[in-house]
This record gives C-alpha cells, sequence and structure tokens, in this order.
C-alpha cells in the first residue's frame, strides 16, 4: 500500500506540472488577475495600516521656541481604530477570494487533456507503476523458504528454601562447622601427606636410576681396556678409587645398621610395659 501511494503521488505530480505548462491565459485573462492581485495587495496594506498606524507629524519648529532653548513636545502615538481594523480584514477576504475565484476559474477553463497526454500517462501507469506494483506484491506476498532456528533458553530454578522445623540450634550448627572445619584440615593433611610421599617416590626413584647409571658406568669402565700409558695410568686410579668408594659405602652402611640396632634397643627400653 505504501508502495502505491508514493507511486500515485508521484504521477499526480507529474501531471499537475503538466497542467502547469499547459496553462495559456488570454490577455484580457492577465489584465483582470493582474487587477485582482493589485486589488489584494492593496488590502493587504490598508490592513497592516490599520493594526499600525503611522505617527502624526510633528508640526515645524518656531523661531521663539528654538532661542528660548524650549524643547518641543513628541506627539502622542495613535491608538489602533477596531472598526478600520474589521472593515480593512473584511475588505481583505473580500479581494482574496475574488482573486482566488477568478485564478481557479481561468485555469479550469485552461486545463485539457490532449490525446497524446492521454497517452503519456496511460504508458506511465502500464510500464512503470504496475510492473513496480507487480513486482512488490511478488516479493512480500510469496511464500520463501527459510532457515529456523530452534534455541532453548536454560533458566536457572532457584532453590526453595528448607521448612523452618529442619533448621539447625546454633548449638548444632557450631557442631556443623567444627565437623566441616574439621573435614577440610583432615582433606588438606591428607593432601600434604600424598605430595610428600610422590615426591619421595619422585627422590628414591631418582636415586635409584642414579645408582643404576653409576653402576652401569663402572661396570663400562671395568671391562674397558686401556690403550696408552696414560689411559692405563687413569683406568688405575679410577679402579681404586672405586674400590675405595665401595669399602667407605658398606663401612657406612654397618654403621648405619648398628646406630639404628641402638635406637631400637633404646625405644624398646623406653616404652611402657
Amino acid at each position: 500500500m505504501c508502495v502505491c501511494a508514493c507511486y500515485l503521488s508521484d504521477a499526480s505530480l507529474d501531471l499537475r506540472t503538466a497542467w502547469r505548462f499547459q496553462v495559456g491565459f488570454s490577455p484580457a485573462q492577465t489584465e483582470q488577475l493582474a487587477a485582482s492581485e493589485e486589488q489584494l495587495n492593496q488590502a493587504k496594506a490598508a490592513l497592516v495600516r490599520a493594526r499600525c498606524p503611522p505617527p502624526p507629524t510633528p508640526p515645524p519648529p518656531t523661531p521663539g521656541s528654538k532661542k528660548k532653548g524650549k524643547q518641543e513636545e513628541e506627539p502622542e502615538p495613535i491608538e489602533p481604530d477596531p472598526e478600520q481594523i474589521r472593515e480593512a480584514e473584511e475588505a481583505l477576504e473580500v479581494a482574496q477570494t475574488n482573486y482566488d475565484t477568478l485564478k481557479g476559474q481561468f485555469e479550469t477553463d485552461n486545463l485539457t487533456f490532449t490525446v497524446v497526454d492521454l497517452k503519456r500517462v496511460t504508458d506511465y501507469m502500464t510500464s512503470s507503476f504496475f510492473k513496480h506494483l507487480r513486482l512488490y506484491q511478488y516479493v512480500f506476498c510469496k511464500d520463501q523458504e527459510h532457515a529456523k532456528d530452534n534455541v532453548t533458553v536454560k533458566v536457572e530454578t532457584a532453590v526453595p528454601a528448607l521448612p523452618l522445623r529442619m533448621a539447625l540450634s546454633p548449638e548444632e550448627l557450631e557442631m556443623h562447622k567444627q565437623s566441616l572445619a574439621a573435614e577440610a584440615k583432615a582433606e588438606e593433611e591428607a593432601r600434604i601427606k600424598r605430595e610428600e610421599e610422590d615426591k619421595q617416590k619422585a627422590e628414591e626413584e631418582h636415586i635409584e636410576a642414579e645408582r643404576v647409571r653409576k653402576e652401569e658406568e663402572e661396570a663400562e669402565l671395568r671391562k674397558r681396556k686401556p690403550g696408552t700409558l696414560d689411559e692405563a695410568v687413569d683406568h688405575a686410579i679410577m679402579m681404586r678409587l672405586l674400590e675405595e668408594k665401595e669399602k667407605l659405602e658398606a663401612e657406612y652402611k654397618a654403621r648405619e645398621e648398628q646406630l639404628m640396632e641402638k635406637i631400637r634397643t633404646i625405644e624398646s627400653r623406653l616404652a611402657p610395659a
């Protein structure tokens, strides 16, 4: 409907423009319109003078007044006459009516359609207006395929409040808090213990891997035969160091066993019967 209104408005505008250019007033009609327009302008000027009358002209100064230094009084402004204003408004209304009537009559007498004009209007309606109308009707009224997405919006449901009969007393609430704190502490201690065990296990694995690597290096060193004198000296020194290291490790291990045995004996004595 908006499209139809738009095109009708454009079409009527074009037709009004064509009519305006086709109006041809005769000389007599032009003179009558000019005279009527002059009367209309005179009526407008008379209404302006009636609403705002010009101030009266002051009288010329006399020679005696100039010598004495007297200041002449300004004439008082003239108040508008309501009767003159009413008459001027009526005259303006009559002049405007006469001008509009005369102009409308002349335009109506001169507005005529020729066969060419009718052909142009018909061609415009068939070649432009109705084509666009059918196009918009097809676009907006024909069913077309479209994608449809179903979206499920999940809204969190508020947790209902528990009944008052299930409420805890201050003592029970304090005990509940203490139990929660104890559980949290136990969990923290268990976590720390697990971390320490994992760390100790990792260290033991690292020590064991290092021991195995050293044993392999020592075994490889024992199997390897020196090729030069320097290598033979280095090899002899290395073998001597390995032997001393093994002796020290065995001695430290024996002492550690003795100390552990003494500690166990003391603990057994100090333990309550």
